[in-house]
Protein backbone atom coordinates (compact mmCIF):
# COMPACT_ATOMS: atom_id res chain seq x y z
CA UNK A 1 0.00 0.00 0.00
CA UNK A 2 1.23 3.50 -0.87
CA UNK A 3 1.50 6.17 1.80
CA UNK A 4 -0.81 9.08 1.03
CA UNK A 5 -1.73 12.32 2.72
CA UNK A 6 -5.31 11.08 3.07
CA UNK A 7 -4.20 7.91 4.89
CA UNK A 8 -1.99 9.90 7.25
CA UNK A 9 -4.81 12.34 8.04
CA UNK A 10 -7.21 9.46 8.64
CA UNK A 11 -4.70 7.77 10.96
CA UNK A 12 -4.06 10.96 12.92
CA UNK A 13 -7.73 11.81 13.30
CA UNK A 14 -8.48 8.31 14.60
CA UNK A 15 -5.54 8.31 17.02
CA UNK A 16 -6.46 11.73 18.40
CA UNK A 17 -10.03 10.56 18.99
CA UNK A 18 -8.76 7.45 20.79
CA UNK A 19 -6.29 9.31 23.01
CA UNK A 20 -8.91 11.29 24.95
CA UNK A 21 -6.45 14.12 25.45
CA UNK A 22 -7.98 16.71 27.80
CA UNK A 23 -9.05 19.74 25.81
CA UNK A 24 -11.58 22.48 25.90
CA UNK A 25 -14.62 21.32 23.88
CA UNK A 26 -13.94 24.01 21.29
CA UNK A 27 -10.23 23.18 20.93
CA UNK A 28 -9.84 20.37 18.42
CA UNK A 29 -6.38 18.82 18.33
CA UNK A 30 -7.08 17.62 14.80
CA UNK A 31 -8.05 21.14 13.68
CA UNK A 32 -4.82 22.36 15.26
CA UNK A 33 -3.00 19.74 13.18
CA UNK A 34 -4.61 21.04 9.99
CA UNK A 35 -3.64 24.62 10.83
CA UNK A 36 -0.04 23.59 11.58
CA UNK A 37 0.02 21.81 8.22
CA UNK A 38 -1.25 25.00 6.58
CA UNK A 39 1.50 27.08 8.22
CA UNK A 40 4.13 24.47 7.33
CA UNK A 41 3.10 24.62 3.67
CA UNK A 42 3.19 28.42 3.67
CA UNK A 43 6.62 28.51 5.27
CA UNK A 44 7.99 25.87 2.90
CA UNK A 45 7.06 27.94 -0.14
CA UNK A 46 9.46 30.64 1.05
CA UNK A 47 12.03 28.67 3.06
CA UNK A 48 12.31 25.56 0.93
CA UNK A 49 12.83 22.09 2.32
CA UNK A 50 11.22 18.81 1.36
CA UNK A 51 7.45 19.36 1.24
CA UNK A 52 6.74 15.63 1.53
CA UNK A 53 8.75 15.29 4.74
CA UNK A 54 7.17 18.42 6.13
CA UNK A 55 3.65 17.36 5.19
CA UNK A 56 3.82 14.03 6.98
CA UNK A 57 5.66 15.29 10.05
CA UNK A 58 3.07 18.07 10.42
CA UNK A 59 0.16 15.63 10.07
CA UNK A 60 1.62 13.18 12.60
CA UNK A 61 3.19 15.58 15.13
CA UNK A 62 0.31 15.56 17.66
CA UNK A 63 -1.29 12.22 16.86
CA UNK A 64 -0.97 10.61 20.29
CA UNK A 65 -1.11 11.37 23.99
CA UNK A 66 -1.04 9.12 27.07
CA UNK A 67 -0.85 11.63 29.92
CA UNK A 68 2.47 10.17 31.09
CA UNK A 69 5.19 10.87 28.55
CA UNK A 70 5.85 14.01 26.56
CA UNK A 71 3.25 13.78 23.78
CA UNK A 72 6.03 14.15 21.20
CA UNK A 73 7.46 10.81 22.32
CA UNK A 74 4.05 9.13 22.29
CA UNK A 75 3.31 10.59 18.87
CA UNK A 76 6.73 9.44 17.63
CA UNK A 77 6.06 5.86 18.75
CA UNK A 78 2.63 5.73 17.11
CA UNK A 79 3.93 7.43 13.96
CA UNK A 80 6.76 4.92 13.65
CA UNK A 81 4.33 2.02 13.86
CA UNK A 82 2.17 3.67 11.20
CA UNK A 83 5.06 4.43 8.83
CA UNK A 84 6.55 0.95 9.29
CA UNK A 85 3.47 -0.35 7.46
CA UNK A 86 4.70 1.21 4.21
CA UNK A 87 7.74 0.68 2.03
CA UNK A 88 9.47 4.02 2.43
CA UNK A 89 12.89 5.46 1.83
CA UNK A 90 14.71 5.19 5.16
CA UNK A 91 16.04 8.75 5.06
CA UNK A 92 12.55 10.10 4.36
CA UNK A 93 11.07 8.13 7.25
CA UNK A 94 13.80 9.22 9.66
CA UNK A 95 13.25 12.90 8.81
CA UNK A 96 9.49 12.64 9.27
CA UNK A 97 9.92 10.93 12.63
CA UNK A 98 12.59 13.43 13.69
CA UNK A 99 10.11 16.25 13.15
CA UNK A 100 7.48 14.48 15.23
CA UNK A 101 9.88 13.65 18.06
CA UNK A 102 11.41 17.12 18.41
CA UNK A 103 8.55 19.42 17.38
CA UNK A 104 8.16 20.92 20.86
CA UNK A 105 11.87 21.10 21.74
CA UNK A 106 12.85 24.30 19.97
CA UNK A 107 16.44 24.45 21.24
CA UNK A 108 17.50 21.06 19.84
CA UNK A 109 20.57 21.43 17.57
CA UNK A 110 21.57 19.57 14.41
CA UNK A 111 18.14 18.65 13.10
CA UNK A 112 16.99 18.71 9.48
CA UNK A 113 15.49 21.88 8.04
CA UNK A 114 12.01 20.41 7.91
CA UNK A 115 12.03 19.81 11.68
CA UNK A 116 12.78 23.47 12.37
CA UNK A 117 10.09 24.60 9.94
CA UNK A 118 7.60 22.34 11.74
CA UNK A 119 8.57 23.87 15.09
CA UNK A 120 7.92 27.35 13.69
CA UNK A 121 4.62 26.30 12.14
CA UNK A 122 3.49 24.89 15.48
CA UNK A 123 4.33 28.17 17.24
CA UNK A 124 2.44 30.21 14.64
CA UNK A 125 -0.81 28.50 15.56
CA UNK A 126 -0.52 29.76 19.14
CA UNK A 127 -0.70 33.50 18.46
CA UNK A 128 -2.94 35.95 16.61
CA UNK A 129 -6.66 36.00 15.87
CA UNK A 130 -7.12 32.33 16.77
CA UNK A 131 -5.56 33.03 20.16
CA UNK A 132 -8.04 35.83 20.87
CA UNK A 133 -10.92 33.55 19.92
CA UNK A 134 -9.44 30.80 22.09
CA UNK A 135 -9.15 33.14 25.10
CA UNK A 136 -12.72 34.32 24.66
CA UNK A 137 -14.15 30.81 24.51
CA UNK A 138 -11.90 29.55 27.32
CA UNK A 139 -12.98 32.38 29.58
CA UNK A 140 -16.63 31.57 28.96
CA UNK A 141 -16.00 27.87 29.52
CA UNK A 142 -14.16 28.35 32.82
CA UNK A 143 -16.20 31.05 34.54
CA UNK A 144 -19.80 31.61 35.52
CA UNK A 145 -19.50 35.35 34.96
CA UNK A 146 -17.63 36.57 31.90
CA UNK A 147 -17.11 40.16 30.83
CA UNK A 148 -15.28 42.04 28.11
CA UNK A 149 -12.78 43.04 30.78
CA UNK A 150 -12.03 39.48 31.86
CA UNK A 151 -11.39 38.40 28.29
CA UNK A 152 -9.13 41.39 27.58
CA UNK A 153 -7.17 40.83 30.79
CA UNK A 154 -6.72 37.16 29.93
CA UNK A 155 -5.31 38.01 26.52
CA UNK A 156 -3.08 40.78 27.91
CA UNK A 157 -1.62 38.38 30.46
CA UNK A 158 -0.02 36.25 27.75
CA UNK A 159 1.46 39.06 25.64
CA UNK A 160 4.86 39.14 27.47
CA UNK A 161 5.33 35.39 27.01
CA UNK A 162 4.46 35.74 23.31
CA UNK A 163 7.23 38.31 22.95
CA UNK A 164 9.69 35.86 24.52
CA UNK A 165 8.53 33.14 22.12
CA UNK A 166 9.81 35.11 19.12
CA UNK A 167 13.32 33.96 19.99
CA UNK A 168 12.21 30.33 19.77
CA UNK A 169 11.55 30.70 16.06
CA UNK A 170 14.27 29.57 13.68
CA UNK A 171 13.71 31.66 10.56
CA UNK A 172 13.35 35.39 9.95
CA UNK A 173 10.29 34.76 7.79
CA UNK A 174 8.60 32.91 10.66
CA UNK A 175 9.50 35.74 13.01
CA UNK A 176 7.99 38.30 10.63
CA UNK A 177 4.68 36.44 10.56
CA UNK A 178 4.68 35.83 14.30
CA UNK A 179 5.47 39.49 15.02
CA UNK A 180 2.66 40.63 12.70
CA UNK A 181 0.20 38.34 14.44
CA UNK A 182 1.37 39.55 17.85
CA UNK A 183 1.01 43.20 16.80
CA UNK A 184 -2.55 42.42 15.70
CA UNK A 185 -3.30 41.11 19.20
CA UNK A 186 -1.77 44.19 20.81
CA UNK A 187 -3.71 46.53 18.53
CA UNK A 188 -6.90 44.61 19.28
CA UNK A 189 -6.34 45.16 23.00
CA UNK A 190 -5.66 48.88 22.50
CA UNK A 191 -8.84 49.36 20.48
CA UNK A 192 -10.95 47.20 22.79
CA UNK A 193 -9.79 49.20 25.81
CA UNK A 194 -10.57 52.45 23.99
CA UNK A 195 -14.04 51.33 22.96
CA UNK A 196 -14.84 49.83 26.35
CA UNK A 197 -13.22 52.47 28.55
CA UNK A 198 -16.45 53.12 30.44
CA UNK A 199 -16.74 49.42 31.34
CA UNK A 200 -13.11 48.76 32.15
Amino acid sequence: MKLTKELALEFTKKKIEQSNRPNYPFRSRFRHTLRVLMWAERLQKVLGGDIEVLTYSAILHDCAWDGIQNHAITSYNESKLFLDGFELDQNFKEKVLEGVLYHNRNDTPDLCKESYILMDADELDEVGAVCILWDTLAEQHEKDEVSYKSVILRTKKYIPSFHKNIEKLHYDYSKEIYTRKLKFMEQFIIEAEEELEIEL
